[in-house]
């Protein structure tokens, strides 16, 4: 009986010895998970419908996830082939509906006309060689290009000359995509889509969800524990309207969704990066002139260029006097709040205003492949302090913190009081002369 009693009671022993290093197992992963969960930057991209926050996800795939791979270009053929069609299908439907309409150079494309707007939109349409054929005759059309000239006026994909331009490559059978057709091919994000990569051993998690209003309501999902929303503004949408109602100026939409969410009660503990993109294109309609600023904008008109701004090598001054005016316009978003109580610590909220270096290392130069429209510049992007908790920049130093500025910290992630930080680490913008914004449709 004793024997047996004590083998039982061995059992439980070594049983219980068991259980108490298999809780340890998995405390030790519970905590080595938990300090991996801490140690990753969750980063939100929001931004109005065509910003361009899917082309930024995917060049962090191309610099940090290894790009696509030789399927995943494979099924990319068909959306850029979609591109050509939906772009020469949208600009010759425009030719009649525009005010006043555009003629065609050659009455004899009509005939090609009538083949793409009869035959393109076939339930497997399988793009014949005839289809290319017409669509390279029509893009050459001098008044299928005064059309397109005139794009602003109604919605036309970004990358529509890119690829109409690039027909006789993309109809070849052997076409395989390059990286720059992956980041220029345009297909409507619907849903949340997560992309996680690492730079310098620093974990990040990117998501990227839909800008049309109709998918903003998904955006309440991605809220939590979020270390920073990335804002991204397509620049070049001055004279632009949204895909929604045909009426409400694009960059005015923006503005006000960045209001909207820099007053966000439940988002003020969280860092705000205001991404100013699609650069090559603003330079573009300002430097041909025929869209003017102050016509949708016309506070533009009385804006002088700020003396501290530093314009790229070589920039024309009047863009570089659109790009701070478009910049500016976000910040009076901000100084307006301050003015009206909703913050205290004018200083901490703009102290990351005048530089932010993004989180590409210290490599912007590789963004800017073949004019890409992921181009950062400076002073921008911009990003609010609320904390001292918070993200001041991705980018880590050599001693591995993941601010990269002492303001924030010692220089190895720890955080400083309010006291450790000093006013030269507090440079402050001069405020916007204008806290008044008004567009035009």
């Amino acid at each position: 009986m004793g024997c047996l009693g004590n083998s039982k009671t061995e059992d439980q022993r070594n049983e219980e010895k068991a259980q108490r290093e298999a809780n340890k197992k998995i405390e030790k992963q519970l905590q080595k998970d938990k300090q991996i969960y801490r140690a990753t930057h969750r980063l939100l991209l929001l931004g109005a419908g065509e910003s361009g926050k899917s082309t930024i996800v995917k060049q962090m795939r191309i610099l940090h996830v290894n790009g696509f791979n030789a399927e995943e270009k494979k099924q990319k053929i068909q959306d850029i082939k979609n591109n050509i069609k939906e772009a020469i299908e949208t600009i010759v439907t425009a030719m009649s509906t525009l005010t006043p309409p555009v003629q065609l150079a050659c009455p004899e494309n009509q005939c090609r006309i009538e083949y793409i707007l009869n035959f393109v939109n076939q339930k497997d349409f399988d793009f014949p060689s005839e289809f290319y054929d017409h669509a390279k005759t029509l893009w050459q059309d001098e008044g299928v290009r005064a059309c397109y000239e005139r794009s602003n006026e109604y919605q036309l994909i970004d990358c529509a000359q890119y690829f109409l331009d690039k027909i006789d490559i993309v109809k070849q059978s052997d076409y395989t995509p390059t990286d720059q057709d992956l980041l220029r091919c345009r297909v409507l994000t619907s849903g949340i889509f997560e992309t996680r990569f690492q730079v310098d051993k620093v974990n990040f998690h990117m998501f990227d969800v839909g800008g049309q209003r109709d998918e903003r309501r998904k955006w309440i999902q991605c809220f939590n524990d979020v270390t920073a929303i990335i804002f991204v503004v397509a620049s070049s949408s001055y004279n632009m309207v949204i895909r929604e109602d045909n009426q409400t100026n694009r960059l005015q939409e923006a503005l006000n969704l960045f209001k909207n969410i820099w007053n966000n009660r439940w988002l003020r503990t969280i860092s705000v990066i205001l991404f100013l993109n699609k650069q090559d294109l603003l330079a573009e309609k300002v430097l041909a002139g025929k869209s003017k600023i102050e016509e949708y904008f016309p506070e533009f008109a009385r804006y002088t260029t700020p003396d501290d701004a530093t314009p790229e090598p070589g920039e024309d001054p009047r863009v570089t006097r659109a790009k701070y005016f478009i910049r500016d316009e976000f910040l009076v978003s901000c100084y307006a709040l301050i003015k009206f109580g909703e913050f205290s610590a004018a200083q901490k909220l703009f102290s990351s205003f005048v530089t932010f270096p993004f989180f590409y290392r210290g490599s912007a130069q590789q963004v800017e492949m073949e004019g890409t429209t992921v181009t950062p510049i400076s002073p921008a992007p911009l990003t609010r302090r609320t904390s001292a908790a918070y993200l001041t920049t991705v980018e880590t130093s050599s001693s591995g913190c993941t601010c990269g500025s002492t303001s924030c910290c010692d220089g190895r992630g720890k955080v400083l009081g309010q006291k450790d930080r000093t006013m030269e680490n507090e440079k402050q913008i001069p405020e916007p002369a204008s806290l008044n914004s008004s567009a035009k449709v």
